[in-house]
């Protein structure tokens, strides 16, 4: 029910969904086309693949790129660590683009999973 009231919404637009948000997500240009009504978009994503939890819905100015960035318990790690996920989006004009995903734990360094932060819907904001 809050889901739909959120998405009815004056001025906000469903520009693109995922078909299958909980699976890996390669770097890519995901709308190439003329964005230039939109103030900013809105990213919603799934922290990581299988794992059906959204993380903060990101707000990105035209001209701007910004961050999908979540926390969360790793299953396959021991009990208690946390894992960062991160992946870039950049909103221009004529195109949304998201890089890879990255991935980074207490006991590890940053390293490149595109299974990490994985766009759900992108909605565009008048």
């Amino acid at each position: 029910m809050a889901t739909s009231k959120i998405q009815a919404g004056a001025g906000r637009v469903l520009l693109w969904e995922n078909p299958n948000p909980t699976a890996s997500f390669d770097p890519q240009t995901i709308l190439s086309t003329d964005l230039s009504e939109y103030a900013y978009i809105e990213v919603w994503a799934m922290l990581y693949t299988g794992f059906q939890h959204l993380i903060p819905v990101v707000h990105v100015p035209i001209g701007m790129q910004g961050n999908l960035t979540g926390v969360a318990g790793h299953a396959g790690e021991t009990s208690g660590v946390l894992v960062v996920v991160t992946r870039g989006i950049t909103f221009n004009s004529n195109s949304i683009y998201a890089s890879e995903g990255m991935g980074c734990s207490a006991s590890s360094s940053w390293t490149i999973n595109n299974g990490n932060a994985i766009p759900y819907k992108i909605y565009g904001i008048k």
